[in-house]
This record gives structure tokens, sequence and C-alpha cells, in this order.
């Protein structure tokens, strides 16, 4: 998040869409403003981010519940092939958006001021990037497409994984999502 980068230290990874994301979140919960650290799970919970046995609790139950599959395979070509299973957990009305996050691991800040000052911070799960890959209809039998994602150059593609999910544009709950890493370089 990009809010936090007036105290003397800019985040590297942070981003007006990710600042704008975390935004839309906290519409979605009532809340009067966002918050850091904060996690947001499955787009049906929040919670201080720090606060392991909620995270615990949290990620189980959304692990527990049923989604539709999600498959991903990269091309020949380096594109990758997304098919979403017919959704039957979709809210009635609303139109579930197919997004693309590329993520990456193992990335390190040296913290020079803030709160943070002196600190050397390691990242794992930073999002690169965001990609809408589709949307997907009422009456859909599910989604299939094949998209282009590239890599920039200063990412380390051993480290990188794109990250399929659909989630409610209204509600921005997470109906199912899949991951895969990228292929070798």
């Amino acid at each position: 998040m990009d809010y936090w980068n007036y105290i003397g230290w800019t985040d590297r990874f942070s981003t007006k869409e990710l600042t704008e994301r975390q935004r839309q979140y906290g519409d979605s919960f009532n809340l009067g403003s966002v918050y850091t650290p904060q996690m947001v799970v499955d787009g049906n919970t929040e919670f201080v981010g720090s606060a392991e046995g909620k995270a615990l609790r949290a990620v189980r139950a959304a692990g527990a519940a049923h989604k539709p599959a999600v498959s991903l395979s990269w091309t020949d070509g380096g594109m990758l092939a997304i098919h979403v299973e017919p959704l039957s957990n979709a809210a009635q009305g609303d139109t579930p958006q197919v997004v693309v996050a590329i993520t990456e691991n193992m990335l390190h800040s040296d913290v020079k001021h803030g709160e943070n000052a002196g600190r050397a911070l390691e990242h794992d799960g930073v999002v690169r990037a965001l990609i809408p890959a589709g949307k997907i209809g009422a009456s859909s039998d599910g989604f299939s497409s094949t998209i282009a994602v590239h890599a920039a150059h200063e990412w380390n593609v051993a480290n990188l994984r794109a990250v399929v999910f659909v989630q409610e544009r209204r509600s921005r709950h997470i109906l199912a999502a899949a991951a895969i890493p990228f292929p070798a370089a």
C-alpha cells in the first residue's frame, strides 16, 4: 500500500492500484478506514494481519469451503491457459471477474526510515501485477481463455507464480482460485 510512503521510506512494492483495492475491501466491510497490517481471507472476513489464531481459523474455513475448480497451464508460446468450472456459488445478479495476480517470493527490503527503520524485511507473495482476464456471465458454463502473461526483466522468474482468482464484483468474495509457477526461463 502506498499510504505509508510519506514517512521517509517508500515501499518499492507499493502501488496506487493495490491501495485502491484495499480501499474497496474497506468499503465492502463498512470500515471507516483501511489499516496495515490488514488481512482479508476469501473476501469474506478481515482482521489485523498479526492475529495468528484468527488467520489460521479463517484460512482453514476458506480451504474447507467448496469452490469450483480452476485449471491452469502454460502453452508452448508462454501463454497462460485458464479454465474455470461453472460457478454454483456466485451471488444472483453479480458478474464475477477473473483476475490474474503475478506474485513473487523471496524479495528483500532494507528499511532506512519510518517505524521499521533499520530492519531488513523478507517478502513472499508480493503482487507484482494484477491483470483482468475476463468476466463470467450469470448463465455461463464457466470460463476459458488464454492470455499473455509476461515477467518484467527485474523479476526473478524462478520465484514467480500466476495466481488466478474469480471474484464477485460487488461483495469482493473469492469464488474460486488456483496458482501455477512460471515456466522455467
